[in-house]
């Protein structure tokens, strides 16, 4: 009874992705120099949403070189980032998303809460460009 359950859960659960590391999501292959970027850009509006002073959960997997940047750069803006599993029932937890729409373009997306940041970036080349306005807002959750 024990086998077959877990059978269902992991058949209706789906296997988890190669890309995904404790909810953060990077399907854009970046070169360091390009991560740095996205990552400050990203944590720029990280600050500009809530300032210095905050600090948020923020798990990952040591070896995710992207989430490393992520976390870098948002120490480097004044943001305390807890990166123990402990953190999150003390802080509010952050999750990140990288990605693809098509060859040329990406989006980056920070979830802190019920807040969403987003943008969309073009890779052409080496060329590395926001392509909109970065969006913010609440998502709503239906109770």
């Amino acid at each position: 009874m024990k086998r077959c359950l877990s059978l269902v859960l992991i058949l209706l659960t789906g296997c988890s992705s190669a890309w995904q590391d404790h909810g953060n999501i990077t399907e854009t292959v970046l070169s360091p120099a390009q991560q740095r970027t996205v990552a400050t850009t990203m944590a720029q509006a990280v600050f500009s949403r809530y300032g210095s002073r905050s600090v948020f959960a923020f798990t990952h997997d040591p070896t995710n070189t992207f989430a490393v940047q992520l976390a870098s750069a948002l120490r480097a803006k004044g943001i305390g980032v807890n990166e123990g599993e402990g953190s999150l029932v003390y802080d509010t937890v952050l999750h990140y998303r990288v990605i693809n729409l098509n060859p040329q373009q990406f989006y980056t997306e920070v979830d802190i809460n019920r807040v969403r940041i987003n943008q969309i970036w073009s890779l052409q080349g080496n060329i590395l460009a926001p392509v909109a306005t970065q969006t913010q807002g609440e998502i709503n959750v239906e109770e």
